[in-house]
């Protein structure tokens, strides 16, 4: 089965995506046909902005009307947002989400009680792939600068004609999870890891275990994904205190490869503080992997390895065929942590709960 360009793992606790149904290159997390009306709204400069793909139609409301303006669309329509304005509780400092936690959570049973289908889409990608989609496409987003009205439209296009990319549930509670408090902690050990080798070229002079562990990986499981991401990959899996190799353990043993890949690697299309491991990881890894795959199979994917064409320009065959290489790069992810941790344990590393001791502490500060 096919999947989407997305980084996102099935069957986690908070936000979980649905799959209703398949699309030609591309698995559909959510059937746009299922549904009478697909609306897109974003947020910004105080208004929401909303666009009707049934319609055609854009128009904006005050931001303190979004909730009566989202509860008055039709019974049986989709509505689409970014996860950061619909799906991030309003803080003091906050500029684009409108409602507080329990506005949201009150938010998503009315409309559930109206007929109405939220779907959280990922913002990161919602300038570089809907966006980017649909001004290729539709004049009327081409022609015109980039507005919040426009991505409304850009949103409402993609998904409708599109749907190229996981949409997720709202989430069930806001309540810290303690998953993502791990993932959290270990990204903190890894990025202070990574800087420090990067800057003598993963010789092992600071974190040594990082780096042996890192080229292992590279030399079982990871010559088609590069040394770089090998090293990233072994820094979320090991540490080193003290010249003491650590293994990350939560509730006293490593995370399933699947609980990593969502909270620690952070391997999802949402919008996220991934650190240096996951820059190292899709910046610098990928790409030229996504080039070698659509080499490999015989669809040009760029002119080379740091040029590839713009997602919104891909035909047919690159988008297979770049769904093809995300799971195929997917898989040699985990297939890396599986033999990391294999080794590990293998070499009895002494274990490490990072949310019990932070960084910070382990540092004195420094």
């Amino acid at each position: 089965m096919t999947r989407n360009l997305t980084f996102w793992s099935e069957g986690d606790d908070v936000a979980e995506s649905s799959a209703l149904s398949e699309c030609n290159a591309s698995r559909c997390w959510c059937d746009p046909s299922l549904f009478c009306d697909v609306v897109g709204v974003d947020f910004g400069a105080g208004r929401m902005h909303l666009y009707s793909s049934a319609r055609g139609r854009s128009w904006d409301v005050d931001s303190s009307s979004a909730r009566g303006e989202i509860l008055g669309l039709s019974v049986g329509t989709l509505l689409v947002a970014e996860s950061a304005h619909l799906a991030v509780p309003r803080t003091r400092r906050s500029l684009a989400q409108p409602f507080s936690a329990e506005e949201l959570l009150d938010l998503y049973s009315a409309a559930r009680s109206a007929g109405i289908t939220i779907k959280l889409f990922p913002h990161y990608h919602s300038g570089k792939r809907a966006r980017e989609w649909a001004s290729a496409r539709f004049p009327a987003i081409q022609s015109g600068k980039k507005t919040d009205a426009a991505d409304a439209m850009a949103l409402a296009l993609y998904v409708m004609n599109c749907n190229g990319v996981s949409l997720a549930d709202p989430p069930l509670s806001f309540a810290r999870c303690p998953k993502r408090e791990f993932g959290k902690a270990v990204r903190e050990y890894s990025s202070v890891a990574l800087n420090a080798e990067r800057t003598s070229g993963y010789s092992g002079r600071h974190m040594q275990s990082v780096v042996e562990l890192g080229m292992e990986i590279y030399r079982a499981r990871g010559r088609s994904i590069g040394e770089i991401a090998c090293y990233s990959i072994a820094s979320l899996i090991v540490t080193d205190i003290d010249r003491v190799p650590m293994v990350f353990v939560m509730n006293g043993s490593p995370p399933g490869v699947e609980t990593w890949s969502r909270n620690v690697a952070l391997m999802t299309p949402f919008h996220h503080d991934g650190g240096v491991a996951r820059s190292n990881l899709m910046k610098h890894s990928f790409k030229p992997f996504l080039w070698r795959f659509g080499d490999r199979t015989g669809v040009a994917m760029g002119p080379k390895k740091c040029k590839l064409t713009p997602f919104g320009h891909h035909d047919d065959d690159q988008a297979f065929t770049r769904t093809k290489a995300m799971k195929s790069f997917r898989d040699t992810i985990k297939a890396c942590y599986r033999k990391g941790v294999e080794i590990a344990i293998k070499r009895c590393f002494e274990k490490l709960d990072p949310v019990a001791t932070p960084w910070s502490e382990v540092t004195n500060g420094r």
